[in-house]
């Protein structure tokens, strides 16, 4: 079986890569609301494009309340579900090559939403229709559901299960990890402030940090009236001496300008970023600022969100256990004017965390220092055991496709596995292959792509009984 599907995914190379160009250029970020629709005019264009695929392909697919879309071989009762996400994150800055143009140079495949999820999604797409080619009487049993929402909390899955099931084996190829048999908590809401317009000097009138919840910062800006370069820079230095954080410092007509530059960093993986949002707002915080609205909101958020505080211990959290260990909490975007501040922070629990020892606790801290808290759910932590089948048998089918052992892990980022009871998400990488997920020149080998539709391909022979 491995060599016919190898034979058969070396046959349909170009054609696959040439299908996901396609869907790498367009600029899929979810927007909730936008353009009338769901989540905006290009999620529902990459639906309508996978859609296409789909179709030419010979699969049964519907397009449900321009958010989600199935793709089906027959009726016969499911056995198994993958589910792939078809939204990214923005693009950002930095990238060596057009992001919206799938790029390979020396062997690896370069675009927004290669690695996630779009590459997946492709890879899901193929390896069932070399099931459906190779092995007619076991491809019937599958179905690769696909959203648009993932990036943004997973909405789209959360509305469709309200009136769907899912089978009893489900994964998704959306982690960097060979499994990951369980996700963290989440509780996510937006924090604000207002206060009245001042004209004291020092003041800060500007400040902006990231523009995504879900990945960390690299950069930030903001504007000090009554302050110069000159008064600043030494603390600047000594700042980005103790953090890595990096600032620049200009006089301006409407005063002076400090970018941070860190470095980015998916949010499951913190500790591998610099959060250039929080270096910055501490380095504001001690400066010899008048008090006003905004100097006290500074100050708060610094309190609140200390650099290199990834566990939350300044908002007073202590819950933790044996599996996820503490608690993972990072701000991550801040918008700051003359008269209010807006922010969003992402936090994850481990698999004991409650209303009371968790967002309660975070809730708390936040009204105590004179913020709004948007009004928002905790979301529990999900965890499938290593013993369970879906498990036990991806574990054998990584490592006949890698080579080497599967290891399971838990992420404090999240995946469509996390809403579905007994999913796991599958790795789409080989272990220690940097695919710079929710950063610049994101990037999957093409090797990887390709073992992974040989993987989901097998995953449907293992689960899907024959006709």
């Amino acid at each position: 079986m491995r060599a016919q599907l190898q034979q058969w995914i070396a046959a349909h190379r170009q054609e696959l890569l040439e299908d996901l160009a396609g869907l790498i250029a367009i600029p899929s970020v979810s927007r909730a609301g936008a353009d009338s629709l769901p989540y905006g005019k290009d999620c529902r264009h990459a639906l309508g494009y996978a859609q296409s695929l789909a179709q030419r392909m010979g699969f049964t697919t519907t397009v449900y309340e321009d958010a989600v879309l199935s793709v089906d071989n027959g009726s016969e009762p499911l056995s198994l579900a993958i589910l792939a996400h078809l939204d990214v994150v923005p693009v950002g800055e930095g990238w060596d090559t057009d992001p919206y143009v799938l790029t390979e140079k020396d062997g690896y495949l370069y675009g927004r939403g290669v690695t996630d999820d779009k590459g997946p999604a492709i890879a899901s797409l193929y390896a069932m229709a070399a099931v459906r080619e190779l092995f007619p009487q076991r491809a019937a049993a599958c179905r690769l559901w696909l959203g648009t929402a993932e990036e943004t909390g997973s909405a789209d899955l959360k509305h469709w299960l309200k009136n769907h099931t899912m089978p009893h084996f489900v994964i998704t190829p959306d982690t960097v990890d060979p499994i990951m048999n369980g996700e963290s908590a989440k509780y996510r809401p937006a924090i604000s402030a207002t206060w009245e317009a001042s004209d004291v000097l020092p003041r800060v009138t500007y400040l902006q940090g990231g523009r995504v919840r879900n990945a960390i910062p690299p950069t930030a800006e903001a504007l000090v009236a009554g302050l110069h370069a000159c008064e600043v820079q030494a603390l600047a230095d000594a700042w980005a001496q103790q953090t890595g954080v990096q600032f620049t410092l200009t006089d301006t007509d409407n005063g002076l300008q400090i970018c941070a530059h860190g470095k980015g960093a998916h949010i499951g993986k913190p500790h591998l970023g610099r959060n250039g949002q929080t270096a910055l707002v501490e380095l504001l915080a001690q400066l010899p600022l008048a008090d006003c609205g905004s100097t006290r909101a500074i100050r708060s958020l610094a309190q609140l969100f200390p650099y290199g505080d990834s566990h939350g211990t300044a908002l007073g959290l202590t819950v933790r256990d044996e599996i996820m260990g503490p608690c993972s909490v990072n701000c991550t975007t801040c918008t700051l004017t003359e008269d209010g501040v807006v922010c969003q922070f992402d936090s994850r629990g481990p698999t004991n965390a409650t209303e009371d020892n968790y967002p309660r606790v975070i809730d708390a801290a936040l009204r105590g220092a004179g913020f709004t808290v948007e009004k928002s759910q905790m979301d529990n932590a999900h965890y499938v055991s290593p013993d369970t089948d879906v498990v036990m048998a991806m574990k054998e089918i990584w490592q006949l496709v890698h080579g080497t052992p599967a290891t399971c892990t838990f992420n404090f980022a999240g995946s469509y596995a996390h809403f579905v009871d007994g999913a796991i998400a599958i790795g789409r990488a080989t272990p220690g292959v940097e695919t710079n997920i929710h950063k610049a020149n994101e990037c999957l080998p093409l090797k990887d792509l390709e073992r992974l539709v040989e993987l989901l391909a097998l995953s449907i022979l293992r689960f899907c009984p024959e006709k």
